[in-house]
């Protein structure tokens, strides 16, 4: 089993604050394409072992976004959709693969946020 629960998020002022950008790309270098690596790296090993599930945490940022984690809910919602066209490649290798979607979870990320 894998469980893709890596993330990063950075707070901004504004989905028009300049520094998002710069914020937006480590956000996606990790929450999406760190998914992708990671899910690609391990996929061969499980299909070898006869199968397995792959689980990538996601967030109900997904669905709401807001102004000041607009960089992260994008990252989360393409990984979300990497999760779905992941779950429909891997049914043949016998590998389940599902996206947890959850909420403020007690993490180094959230620690701060109370």
């Amino acid at each position: 089993m894998l469980i893709n629960n890596a993330g990063v998020a950075h707070l901004t002022s504004s989905t028009l604050d300049p520094s998002m950008i710069e914020g937006a790309r480590e956000i996606l270098e990790t929450n999406y394409f760190g998914t992708i690596a990671v899910s690609q790296a391990f996929a061969p090993i499980l299909a070898r072992n006869g199968g397995g599930a792959i689980i990538n945490v996601l967030s109900d940022a997904t669905w709401y976004a807001r102004p000041m984690l607009a960089a992260y809910s994008a990252s989360k919602s393409a990984a979300w959709s990497f999760t779905n066209a992941l779950r429909i490649e891997l049914r043949g290798h016998k590998t389940a693969v599902l996206g947890l979607h959850v909420s403020f979870m007690d993490t180094d990320m959230t620690m701060d946020s109370t």
